[in-house]
């Protein structure tokens, strides 16, 4: 094991380094470290095949898997808090709570450890050493091998977010992938290394909105294309079965003539929400706080969509999720309130609940962006990656929830253009960061992403390049 070690840090890294100073040319190969621990997208046999042998890369691009132990050895040393709050602990600048914390909730089943309670104390203490020492071997590895690129799974994990961190910090390019809600298209993106709620068109959709032009038939193409991959949905956001929304009126004790309103829940522990939610401290704030806006003297039914994966699915470590928020709306009283439905039960057709709703509410769930793809006025309480773009309400203070909900419910439908706008951006989405997962028609934009140019195209004009007139 230790010899291992030492070809692994010596050895293999000073070669790397040396090959990279004598080819300083500038029609070199780039260099990407493969940092994706966690094959969570694509698995090794797919990014072999799909991503290291594509044609648009190959011959252009090396990549070198760099493994999750070369970064954090097993057996690497806990962190003593010795009664410090993890909020106050930094390393050279780093805030550890910062780095770690969407990782910890995952872990821990809530968002703020329980520093009496010994165990979750020995968690933090862990995931603080790694951390730590994964910030340490990546400056090490990011300066000595000096690649262009490292590729990883989304940031949101602890130990690529260290990652991530060092890179940005010594100006190399960080390219991450996730999954979508569509079990056909991931995410790639390297404006922040960060998918989630922070992907190029989060960041930047709205200008594009405004000057890339949509045509109509583009426009349905689109639109007919999403409908299509509603089939496709990934296994954790797939919901269906009681299609017939009468059926689920009569399930949940909703009039004919109502039309409630429906809050798209999310896991409470994922990321999305850990870090994405700058109004409310955790979901079932959120949710408390809606519950109490929507007074029954609104005659308003609140029904209150929890995310499936809560029931059925386990957290980063294993522990399954045992119905957290369902449990906590329980112990709040909020279950037998007689204006609000709970739906756990994935059977239940999220998209029907959609289509009966007078209007939507969320934190930053996908759904959300899809109940706007299907007409229906959405109230976004936090970052979301669709907010901010002509087709959304969005809360700008927790004080003012009762009058956004009240206009929500007010308002209706989105407008013929707020629609448009909504399947517009869902083009841009195609065009920009959302890619298939045989990797198959994107050659130009894949290598944009990486940074290279096909070297024959270089002495080439402009008009006569093959990738000229490729978007990707």
């Amino acid at each position: 094991m230790r010899l291992a070690n030492f070809y692994r840090t010596f050895f293999r890294d000073s070669l790397l380094a040396l090959s990279r100073a004598m080819s300083r040319a500038p029609d070199r190969r780039a260099l990407v470290l493969d940092m994706d621990w966690y094959r969570f997208s694509l698995n090794d046999e797919e990014m072999a095949n799909r991503l290291y042998a594509h044609p648009a890369l190959s011959g252009l691009v090396d990549f070198v898997r760099i493994d999750r132990g070369q970064v954090i050895p097993r057996g690497t040393r806990a962190l003593r808090l010795d009664g410090r709050n993890p909020r106050d602990i930094t390393w050279k600048g780093y805030s550890l709570w910062g780095l770690c914390k969407a990782s910890l909730a995952s872990f821990l089943g809530r968002i703020e450890p329980d520093l009496s309670d010994a165990a979750q104390v020995e968690v933090v203490e862990h995931v603080y050493g790694e951390a730590v020492q994964c910030l340490q071997s990546m400056e090490r590895i990011l300066l000595r091998i000096r690649p262009d690129a490292i590729l990883l799974f989304q940031g949101g994990f602890f130990d690529s977010r260290c990652a991530r961190e060092v890179a940005r910090r010594l100006g190399v390019r960080v390219i991450a992938l996730e999954n979508s809600m569509m079990s056909d298209q991931l995410f790639l993106d390297d404006l922040s290394g960060f998918i989630l709620n922070r992907h190029r068109l989060a960041r930047l959709g709205g200008d594009m909105l405004e000057v890339e032009v949509v045509g109509e038939d583009e426009r349905k193409t689109t639109y007919d294309w999403w409908r299509q991959s509603l089939a496709s949905k990934r296994p954790e956001h797939r919901t269906g079965g009681i299609d017939d929304p009468e059926e689920i009126r009569r399930l949940l004790g909703i009039p004919p003539e109502e039309a409630p309103l429906v809050l798209l829940g999310q896991v409470a522990t994922d990321a999305s929400v850990v870090l994405d939610s700058p109004l409310f401290p955790d979901l079932s704030s959120f949710i408390r706080s809606v519950v109490e806006a929507v007074r029954e003297g609104r005659h308003t039914i609140l029904v209150i969509r929890l995310h499936p994966k809560e029931a059925t699915g386990n957290t980063l470590d294993g522990k399954p999720y045992n119905r957290m928020t369902f449990r906590e709306l329980e112990r709040l009283g909020i279950t037998s309130l007689p204006h609000v439905r709970i739906v756990e039960d994935s059977r239940v057709s999220t998209y029907s609940l959609i289509r009966m709703a007078k209007g939507c509410i969320t934190l930053t769930s996908q759904a959300g962006f899809e109940a706007a793809l299907m007409g229906k006025r959405v109230l976004v309480c936090g970052d979301a990656f669709y907010a901010r773009k002509g087709f959304t309400m969005e809360l700008g203070h927790p004080a003012f929830l009762d009058t956004a909900i009240a206009q929500l419910l007010e308002e209706g439908d989105l407008l013929q253009e707020e629609h448009n706008r909504a399947i517009d951006f869902l083009l841009l989405m195609k065009r920009h960061v959302l890619y298939p997962r045989d990797l198959r028609g994107v050659d130009g934009r894949l290598r944009r992403l990486f940074g290279v140019r096909r070297e024959a195209q270089r002495a080439l004009p402009i008009a006569q390049r093959s990738d000229a007139q490729d978007p990707g």
